[in-house]
């Protein structure tokens, strides 16, 4: 049982959810143990100590939102139809998992947890570079300006998406208040793109 697969994944989805709930300095191993049913050795049979629980925790979460945007990378669509598809797919995952979401936000506005885990900043640069070349290759094909810097718009675009996911977890949000996917990617993309590439988009409504 200690070396299972299946009971490191059970620590790791209760630390999600303690962690969600409480700031990570209130929770404690004592607490991930009576959570999962498990005595505390059997936690740290698995894990040297808390902060190598949330390292792990923060690899799993990354990993997961890296998957997701590779998932819709992959489709090889147009920048604009790509944005919309991970923006829906962020909004979804608040309804779906809400706690994951909320950990995950920590690991980007939370002072404390940012300077606890040096490689946090470097996890979350590459999630947010992910996107670049689609920045990239809509300036090749003319969609948007020249001038536009892929990397500043990229972490614009998660941050804009953030800022909504934050909003709707502390409750400055109404579910009907929830902005449509197009509504955010346009609210970017408005700024960048061509003239003619803005004409072809009114044609073609």
């Amino acid at each position: 049982m200690h070396n299972s697969k299946e009971t490191r994944e059970m620590i790791l989805d209760t630390g999600i959810e303690l962690f969600a709930r409480e700031s990570f300095a209130s929770v404690s191993m004592s607490d991930i143990a009576e959570a999962c049913g498990l005595t505390k050795p059997s936690i740290y049979y698995h894990f040297k100590n808390k902060q190598g629980l949330f390292i792990a925790l923060a690899q799993r979460i990354h990993e997961r939102i890296k998957s997701e945007l590779m998932t819709i990378i992959e489709l090889d669509l147009p920048l604009r139809e790509t944005l919309i598809l991970i923006a829906e797919a962020r909004f979804e995952s608040l309804e779906k998992q809400p706690d994951l979401v909320r950990t995950h936000l920590s690991f980007l506005f939370v002072p404390d947890i940012r300077d606890l885990i040096d490689s946090l900043q470097d996890d979350i640069m590459a999630l947010q570079q992910l996107i670049i070349p689609k920045f990239t290759e809509a300036i090749a094909v003319g969609e948007i300006k020249s001038s536009t810097d892929p990397l500043l718009t990229s972490i614009m675009f998660h941050s804009t998406l953030n800022t909504y996911l934050i909003r709707a977890l502390h409750g400055f949000m109404d579910s009907e208040e929830s902005p449509a996917a197009e509504t955010v990617v346009d609210a970017i993309l408005d700024g960048i793109s061509t003239e003619n590439y803005r004409k072809k988009r009114e044609i073609n409504k």
